[in-house]
């Protein structure tokens, strides 16, 4: 494979996906997608690819960052009457568990997580450098009591002027 080093001007592109609306922190984990290493392109899959009907060109870029949660836009609709999917994120932290129990039980757990981060309106951004160290601290043996791992402490949604509580937009 041969290996490109490509410069990624991360702020400059952080500016160009926001000036385009895109919040801080996903214009952010966007531009940063772009600094990993080289993709795997399939043959006949570039310039016969049709970015307003698929996100295939996306994906590739997006599956060199499969860390302990996934972000996943929409693909889009076939058609306009179709079905909205909607954005979703995978929560990718947990191997397969030993019985069918522990399974559901995690999926049981996962999908309650999710409910309160939705109810509460928790903002659980952590830079990407950080996600990056917990993964490599995460590898060594003993790592859940011999390790230090970086979290959020304040996971509240910052006050909005005027009074009110959560805005929805995180950051």
């Amino acid at each position: 494979m041969l290996a490109l080093r490509v410069f990624v001007n991360v702020p400059q592109h952080v500016a160009r996906l926001m000036a385009r609306g895109l919040d801080a922190a996903l214009a952010q984990h966007i531009a940063h997608l772009f600094t990993r290493d080289p993709l795997v392109i399939f043959q006949g899959a570039v310039a016969e690819v049709d970015d307003e009907r698929s996100t295939e060109h996306f994906e590739n870029v997006q599956s060199t960052n499969w860390q302990t949660v996934r972000w996943k836009p929409p693909p889009p609709r076939e058609g306009p009457n179709a079905p909205h999917i909607g954005w979703r994120v995978e929560f990718r932290s947990m191997e397969v568990q030993l019985t069918d129990f522990e399974n559901a039980a995690f999926t049981v757990f996962v999908v309650l997580v999710t409910r309160v981060i939705l109810a509460f309106d928790l903002n659980l951004y952590l830079p990407l450098s950080k996600v990056d160290e917990n993964m490599r601290r995460a590898h060594a043996r003993g790592a859940v009591t011999g390790e230090r791992f970086f979290v959020r402490k304040h996971m509240a949604p910052p006050p909005q002027p005027g009074g009110g509580g959560g805005g929805g937009g995180g950051g």
